[in-house]
Parts: structure tokens; C-alpha cells; sequence
């Protein structure tokens, strides 16, 4: 099938393979680049559904601006 060019459908996509490999945590996760935006949603993802995550990695990812303002981010709201 065609890619998905939404990142929250490919997250779904992640989310769903990573727990028919491994139904249990904690999860680690490491994003490059635009992985990142991905990774991020598919951690927001697994903590909606109680899962256990170890402090992610992030390398060479920038964050959109488009739904928050620069004030708003925080380390906190991140990883959260």
C-alpha cells in the first residue's frame, strides 16, 4: 500500500507492530530527524495506553510549532 504522509497514522501503524513483537514494556525509543515527530506521537500513543517508556532520545528532530507556541513547550510537555 501507499505510504502514509500523516504522522499520526504512520504512529498508529508503529504502535500497533511494536506491541504484536512486544505486548510488555518499559519501551525505548530513539527518532532521527523526522522519526523523531514520529517517535514522539507513537510514545503519546503507548502512555494513553499505560505502557512503560524510558526517557526517549532525539536526535536532529525539531518540534512543530504549528499547534503550540514557543512558550508553550517545556522538557516536561515533550516527553510527556
Amino acid at each position: 500500500r501507499a505510504p502514509s504522509d500523516n504522522i499520526t497514522a504512520m504512529a498508529e501503524a508503529y504502535a500497533k507492530q511494536i506491541l504484536d513483537m512486544q505486548l510488555k514494556g518499559p519501551y525505548q525509543f530513539v527518532g532521527w530527524s523526522m522519526g523523531g515527530l514520529i517517535t514522539l506521537e507513537i510514545i503519546r500513543l503507548l502512555k494513553a495506553r499505560g505502557c512503560e517508556i524510558q526517557t526517549p532520545i532525539f536526535l536532529d528532530s525539531h518540534l512543530s510549532l504549528k499547534e503550540r507556541s514557543l512558550e508553550e513547550i517545556t522538557e516536561e510537555s515533550v516527553i510527556k
